[in-house]
């Protein structure tokens, strides 16, 4: 048995789930490792309207279902993907979940995310966040 299919067994015998994260194209990030998301699994900037908006794109929240346990990834496009990490709460901490990064594993333009999920998460899409807020005049 290599190593790599001991730690898949790992994971499904403690009820885990392993999901990648890169981007695609400069307006698609994938989602692989069949999670539970409410806008699927290839995130589509130009077709799904919270995904871009003035020029950002959408929060995806990683959360553990039926709490608020979970990490916010930040999609940033600069001619390559990278992504930020917070938790999904604003003063929670993180969560003890394993996140690998790699550059260009998936995609020569793209890091990619390995993350390490409860078997009960879901993926949710939140509408993009300004970076500065809107002065009023």
């Amino acid at each position: 048995m290599n190593l790599k299919s001991l730690f898949e067994k790992k994971n499904v015998s403690e009820g885990m789930r392993t999901v990648k994260i890169f981007g695609a194209k400069d307006y698609l990030v994938i989602v692989d490792g069949d999670i539970p998301c409410d806008a699927g699994h290839e995130l589509n900037g130009l077709t799904h309207p919270m995904l871009r908006e003035h020029g950002y794109f959408g929060v995806l929240c990683l959360e553990e279902s039926g709490s608020h346990t979970g990490i916010q990834i930040h999609p940033i496009y600069s001619g390559n993907w990278s992504f930020a990490v917070c938790p999904a709460e604003e003063d929670g901490a993180m969560p003890p979940w394993s996140i690998r990064r790699s550059w260009g594993s998936m995609n020569a333009h793209s890091e990619t995310l390995v993350i390490d999920v409860p078997g009960s998460a879901i993926l949710r899409v939140e509408p993009p966040v300004e970076s500065q807020p809107k002065i009023q005049k």
